[in-house]
């Protein structure tokens, strides 16, 4: 695992994971594709709405401050489901 391997070393490995987020591609898609796929995952998130690309860059930039120094090996979830 590369967080246990560079640790070592003072390098930090988290990802980020976000569930689906609005961007011009998705809006840009046909209307029964959405309807079909990707409605029934955004019902399914607990804030009933896609995340915006904001949110992700947010965890992304916590995760790279010094708020977030002994954060290492963790996976970010960005939008969970229920």
């Amino acid at each position: 695992m590369a967080a246990i391997e560079y640790g070592k070393e003072g390098i930090r490995v988290n990802a980020v994971c976000p569930g689906v987020i609005e961007t011009n591609l998705g809006r840009d898609a046909p209307e029964e594709l959405v309807k079909e796929n990707l409605t029934p995952v955004i019902e399914a998130t607990p804030l009933g709405r896609p995340g915006q690309p904001e949110e992700v860059a947010q965890v992304v930039c916590f995760l790279s401050s010094l708020r977030a120094t002994y954060v290492n090996g963790s996976c970010m979830t960005v939008n969970p489901r229920r």
